[in-house]
């Protein structure tokens, strides 16, 4: 989803394990200097955003440490689903807003209703437009 929403990985190393989720050290990432993180869970958002250590890094020292969704299901990540399509715009337009000015609220709202038949109220597309239990960026 990083790529195809014009994102870049900066750990190009092929994943060790089939699960991906590889280890690396704080001087890798620190030697990475990423201008944004995806965390994986609202632990580990809340943990990169509150530590002294992490400050090092432009995206923790910025604040650019992105929360995945995950409800009904993960939007980014495993197991994978339709959701990465709403995931993709969710990406391109939260990495790049300037070029992709989606009304997420709208595109989430659409979504729903084509591929879940659900009518979501407003407030409801945003809530879910929010990392799991943290803010957004």
């Amino acid at each position: 989803m990083l790529e195809l929403a014009g994102g870049l990985n900066v750990h190009r190393t092929p994943p060790s394990r089939i699960s991906g989720m590889d280890k690396v050290t704080m001087e890798t990432v620190i030697g990475y200097a990423p201008q944004v993180i995806v965390a994986q869970t609202p632990k580990a958002r809340a943990a990169i955003l509150s530590s002294p250590t992490w400050k090092v890094i432009p995206a923790a020292r910025d604040g650019r440490v992105l929360g995945l969704q995950t409800r009904p299901v993960n939007w980014f990540d495993r197991p994978p689903s339709f959701m990465r399509l709403l995931s993709l715009k969710w990406m391109a337009q939260t990495l790049y807003p300037d070029v992709f000015a989606y009304d997420m609220v709208k595109e989430t709202r659409e979504f729903f209703k084509l591929f879940w038949n659900k009518d979501l109220t407003e407030a409801e597309a945003r809530a879910l437009l929010e990392p799991a239990g943290a803010a957004g960026p």
